[in-house]
């Protein structure tokens, strides 16, 4: 189907899967690029090495805090000892590419910004430029429907956070730490109801395939496009459920909005659907059955 990316991010953490080698050896074995998404807190010895000779081109470490007392605030009731593994485990990473000289992986330190965290975000720099990771990413709070909205960033937190960016940005660029600043101010400039904004166009691109087999148009999804136990993934990408989502996600104006069914709030493809954007728009009005409102962004 010409797939070129596979991300594995489990439902949980990924170093506790037994086979997780055996994926990673089998998936890059078929050619794919591969990003694992982690927590960090397993990154021992004998994975790191495993991650070096599968040649896994990315890893991404999701990390809320970079202080023990920041980590408690931001995991209630987890021993801070989990930052210090974190810490340890990417030192160790890069210590052993450096030995080894390796580029594989590519280490990316992933920093969700919310109202704990974001007056300490250069000291998340200064982490990151430690454990000495190749780029450091930031996104906005996801508040999963609202049930974690009270970290969500007020007006005034956003305020000093835009005012910080333009030093972060200068500190990583001395650093050659790569980063996505730009692209975190745009996704503020956007706003959370993104729905409002502009079409959503990932179900084009992307899937996502669940343990059990049950195959989603994204993470943000709970919509089922089918199963991989009931039929295979290109009945599934050309059957009918793919299509209706795909029909009301281009269709700023329709009587179906999909954040009713997805939770689209700062959703991280934004992006994407923006670069895409610039270039759909022209020809939306011509498309059957497309609402002719425009987008604002």
């Amino acid at each position: 189907m010409g797939t070129k990316t596979i991300t594995i991010t489990g439902e949980g953490e990924p170093f506790l899967h037994r086979s997780l080698s055996d994926i990673l050896t089998v998936v890059k074995g078929e050619g794919f690029q591969v990003t694992l998404v982690t927590n960090g807190t397993l990154l021992d010895r004998r994975d790191i090495q495993h991650l070096i000779d599968s040649r896994v081109d990315s890893l991404r470490v999701s990390l809320l805090a970079c202080t023990p007392l920041e980590y408690e605030n931001n995991y209630p009731g987890t021993d801070p000892i989990f930052l210090t593994r974190v810490i340890e485990g990417l030192k160790l990473l890069a210590r052993i590419k450096t030995e080894q000289e390796s580029k594989f992986p590519f280490v990316v330190l992933h920093h969700p910004i919310n109202r704990t965290n974001v007056r300490t975000m250069g000291a998340m720099v200064d982490l990151a430029h430690a454990t000495g990771v190749n780029a450091l990413s930031f996104s906005p709070w996801k508040t999963f429907r609202g049930k974690f909205a009270s970290w969500s960033l007020t007006k005034d937190d956003e305020q000093v956070l835009r005012s910080s960016l333009s030093r972060i940005s200068q500190r990583l660029n001395a650093l050659s730490i790569k980063h996505n600043v730009q692209e975190l101010i745009q996704r503020y400039d956007i706003g959370c109801a993104v729905w409002q904004m502009l079409p959503c166009y990932i179900a084009w691109s992307h899937a996502r395939i669940l343990v059990d087999g049950t195959v989603l148009a994204c993470h943000r999804s709970d919509l089922s496009m089918g199963n991989l136990h009931n039929d295979s993934l290109e009945r599934i990408w050309n059957g009918s459920a793919y299509r209706a989502f795909r029909n009301r996600a281009r269709d700023l104006g329709g009587p179906a909005p999909l954040h009713e069914d997805c939770d689209c709030g700062f959703c991280g493809f934004v992006i994407n659907n923006l670069d895409v954007h610039r270039y759909i728009k022209w020809f939306l009005p011509f498309v059957p059955g497309s609402s002719r409102r425009q987008s604002r962004t």
